[in-house]
């Protein structure tokens, strides 16, 4: 455990006494995209335009083991309905297993000049055993996901969030989410404490998560920000405390993780990109809600069968099994 921790002390100052600048690729996150970046191409974006509300392309279609092809629509209203307020969602179903996810909420900015929004959404859907996500990453789309076609295990969950983005800077984003969730299993699993064996739970969250980009600069329309030189290094931090006996949750645990993006340019037009990313977490926490590095299409019969798809985060395989970080 000391070494863990230690680990993660010295990831952290690396990254804080890392300083670069080159540009890369045009992003935005969600609720503050302006609606002049988003009709530069919706291949781009992810969002196709139609009138007052904006069609998310993730959603059409996507593939996984489990649910075979998911069909889906979902999207956003933009500032053609209502200036200061988004409705948002979706549905979608799988092919394979005939049942149907959906999600709906809505977002109220509440001050211009610091692009803060309250947001509160209801979600019923499915997700990986041990997936770890970063509040204020930048949406990323793409039409085709080769990575999911690794992922072989899920669990079903239906949560109440509520959400508070807010920039304090140019430089820097920030998010606090309050989250309940109810977790039904999909996977032969129990997660044993105390001499009790749970199999369903509940999971009350509080998220606190913020993005520092030094080298980032923007400029301003009449409409909103556009992210115009993308600069490195982009430095995550997220903290996420269970609370146990808030709204029938059942476990108290912390999880910490942190991440850094860097990218070197040369002038022979060569570049290299760095992802150094750690986690670390305390408690009575489940599988469910740790962290996992998915092996190279782990149900594959015979080992020359496997291989790899390009993911950010990825662990050579040694054995026809799923690892998970566990202790």
């Amino acid at each position: 455990m000391h070494v863990r921790v230690l680990f993660f002390v010295i990831l952290s100052l690396i990254a804080f006494s890392c300083f670069a600048q080159q540009p890369v690729t045009v992003n935005q996150d969600s609720t503050k995209t302006s609606a002049a970046q988003k009709k530069e191409s919706p291949f781009v974006t992810g969002y196709y335009p139609l009138g007052f509300f904006d069609v998310d392309l993730r959603y059409f279609i996507k593939y996984n083991n489990y649910e075979g092809f998911r069909i889906g629509f979902g999207g956003i209203t933009n500032e053609r309905l209502f200036k200061n307020f988004k409705v948002g969602g979706y549905v979608a179903r799988g092919i394979k297993d005939e049942e149907y996810k959906y999600s709906l909420g809505g977002n109220i900015k509440l001050n211009s000049k610091t692009r803060t929004w309250l947001s509160l959404y209801y979600v019923n859907d499915i997700n990986e055993i041990g997936s770890f996500k970063y509040l204020t990453d930048a949406r990323v789309y793409s039409v085709f996901e080769p990575r999911l076609l690794n992922v072989t295990q899920f669990y079903t969950y239906r949560t109440w969030r509520t959400g508070l983005q807010h920039e304090f800077s140019k430089k820097l984003v920030s998010e606090i989410r309050f989250s309940q969730t109810k977790i039904d299993q999909i996977e032969n699993y129990h997660f044993l404490k105390d001499g009790i064996a749970y199999k369903n739970y509940h999971i009350t969250e509080v998220t606190v998560s913020c993005r520092i980009s030094p080298q980032t600069n923007f400029i301003t329309t009449d409409d909103g920000r556009i992210e115009y030189f993308d600069g490195l290094p982009k430095i995550s931090v997220q903290l996420t405390q269970g609370i146990k006996d808030v709204a029938k949750s059942d476990f108290t645990y912390t999880k910490l993780g942190l991440k850094l993006d860097y990218y070197i340019k040369r002038t022979d037009l060569s570049s290299t990109n760095f992802l150094l990313e750690s986690a670390i977490a305390f408690g009575d926490v489940p599988l469910t809600h740790l962290f996992h590095a998915y092996p190279n299409s782990p149900t594959k019969d015979e080992i020359y069968s496997v291989f790899r798809w390009r993911v950010s985060t990825v662990l050579k395989p040694c054995i026809l099994e799923n690892f998970f970080q566990t202790s």
